[in-house]
């Protein structure tokens, strides 16, 4: 008798545990950010020490023309305005090459090759949605720098949050009927699904900016550890 879709799911694979532990270490990284910054800057410390010390292969530098092309333009242009506008515009390229990379690994995890616009507009419309909340309420303090971002109107505010709302009830939709159908591909789904709540919590539940960028950099950088690595043992 095959078991039902829901019963797979209880048995969580290491994709599965790989993320729900880096979501964990990031909401801690965003409580201890918002009650004690040097806590939270610490366990991000101890995250990145983790995640290079477990590495199989040495680190080689791609660089991404296109990415780091509109980057250095835009904090040319940002930053002609003086260090808010630099950090600034620093925050929203962490917002984008996360959401970049949270597409790229979800892939990846599918094995079905690119994802399709209806998986990738959740991830996406959820970080410029957060972008946006922040740019309307700046400036903010990042870790001890002034950000300032063009405060964007009411109107487009409300048109990106119910694009959000509708693509991730769209997205939740097609999970179900993946689970129904018995096509159930856990791994994708709990690493978007977490990349949701980061981004959720860190700027959009949480008023201090300061705490979600810590979270949301503890996230990637427990993302990045390799759990079957030694490395760590033999210290």
């Amino acid at each position: 008798m095959r078991a039902l879709p829901f019963v797979k799911a209880l048995s969580p694979s290491p994709s599965q545990r790989d993320a729900g532990i880096a979501m964990v270490c990031a909401l801690a990284a965003l409580l201890l950010a918002s009650l004690a910054p040097i806590a939270g800057l610490l366990l991000l410390t101890v995250l990145a020490a983790a995640a290079l010390m477990t590495r199989r292969t040495p680190m080689r530098w791609r660089p991404d023309a296109f990415a780091w092309g509109g980057l250095i333009v835009a904090a040319a242009a940002a930053g002609a305005a003086g260090a808010p506008g630099l950090v600034g515009c620093l925050f929203c390229w962490l917002l984008a090459d996360s959401a970049r990379a949270a597409i790229r690994r979800s892939a990846a995890m599918s094995g079905a090759g690119p994802h399709p616009l209806s998986e990738r507009l959740p991830l996406l419309l959820v970080a410029a949605f957060a972008g946006l909340l922040v740019a309307a309420s700046a400036p903010h303090m990042v870790l001890g720098l002034p950000l300032d971002l063009p405060h964007p109107p009411s109107g487009l505010m409300t048109i990106f949050g119910v694009a959000y709302a509708l693509a991730a009830v769209d997205w939740i939709v097609r999970i179900l009927a993946r689970w129904r159908l018995g096509e159930n591909r856990p791994a994708p789904v709990a690493f978007d699904a977490s990349f949701h709540v980061i981004i959720l919590a860190g700027f959009v539940l949480s008023p201090d900016v300061s705490a979600g960028v810590i979270a949301l950099v503890a996230y990637r950088m427990a993302l990045a550890i390799d759990r079957k690595a030694k490395a760590l043992a033999a210290v």
